[in-house]
């Protein structure tokens, strides 16, 4: 099946990230199917960008995008990446988190809040990536509407 049209795609994502009302289910069909084909455009382009045997893949698409983070706990920070299933924060002071720690982060966008829960994958002086393992079903909407932004512009028609 085609994807949807790129105009369509980025009204429904819009509409998202706007959070002014709830998707149809017509809207939502097409903001799916076009989130889908984004992605499968994306993990191809990293199979081909990086390539190499033991090379690592990502399981989802990421972008590099700077987003207020609050870490329970531990203090604020921003991401430098965020993607359908982690982020990466840099915080302003070393966290004493390890790898393995469980992590209940809030990131700010626009006026609206994303509260996930996460584990440490790694650590990094004041760095630390975080792979998500529970997300409400909303939140984790407007995370992917974030990630499908920065990757329509490189959608082809």
């Amino acid at each position: 099946m085609p994807p949807p049209a790129r105009a369509d795609f980025e009204k429904q994502n819009r509409l998202l990230l706007e959070g002014a009302r709830a998707l149809t289910p017509d809207e939502l069909a097409i903001w799916c199917h076009g989130r889908d084909f984004l992605v499968r455009r994306a993990m191809a382009r990293e199979v081909v960008e990086t390539p190499g045997a033991g090379s690592i893949r990502r399981r989802h698409p990421r972008i590099r995008a700077r987003v207020s983070a609050h870490i329970a706990g531990h203090g604020i920070g921003y991401t430098d990446d965020v993607g359908f299933g982690g982020l990466g924060v840099r915080t302003h002071r070393a966290a004493p988190l390890r790898r393995g720690d469980e992590a209940s982060v809030k990131l700010k966008w626009a006026e609206r809040s994303i509260f996930l829960q996460a584990l440490v994958a790694w650590t990094d002086g004041t760095r630390i990536g975080l792979s998500i393992t529970r997300i409400h079903p909303e939140d984790e909407q407007l995370l992917q509407a974030l990630v499908c932004e920065r990757l329509a512009e490189r959608w082809e028609d």
